[in-house]
């Protein structure tokens, strides 16, 4: 959310243009001799790069941006009930059919919570009007690490 505003502020419209033709042409039968797939892979790049610039903004905002970090923040807390309520749903599924999509939801749930923890101390620090710039960098590794490690062990264990 935070690189997507900033790219929009930046006036940075090619990068949501190939996102847009990318992820059309994905949908489409083969174009120009290039696989859907290939298509696909453009608006994944793209999505990095917005990643990218949402970090940035996030290492970099001050008292200023209080209400964007808290904005997204509060984004992600609602994204983590949402996820807890369907996990709910699916439990309550006959037979415990739904428990691997519930068990899903909850972990999704988890991370977002953990985005929530790491976005709340950036706010808490910009609040603070204090840079620590090393600690938002700790912060905000450690979240992105952990939900590397959590995320590749979950296809892991699903692919094997």
């Amino acid at each position: 959310m935070m690189g997507l505003s900033m790219l929009l502020a930046a006036r940075r419209f090619g990068i949501l243009a190939i996102v847009a033709v990318g992820t059309t042409l994905a949908f489409c039968r083969s174009f120009f001799g290039v696989s859907p797939l290939m298509w696909l892979a453009l608006p994944t790049v793209c999505g990095s790069v917005i990643i990218g610039a949402g970090t940035q903004a996030l290492l970099s905002a001050g008292p200023a941006d209080r209400k964007w970090v808290l904005g997204g923040a509060g984004a992600l807390a609602a994204l983590s009930i949402v996820m807890l309520l369907l996990a709910t749903k699916c439990f309550r599924i006959f037979a415990g059919l739904g428990d691997k999509v519930a068990e899903l939801f909850v972990s999704t749930a988890y991370r977002y919570i953990l985005g929530t923890v790491a976005l709340l101390i950036i706010f808490l620090i910009a609040r603070a009007k204090v840079r620590l710039q090393w600690l938002r960098q700790v912060v905000l590794g450690s979240a992105m690490g952990v939900d590397i490690f959590f995320g590749a062990q979950y296809m892991v264990d699903t692919i094997f």
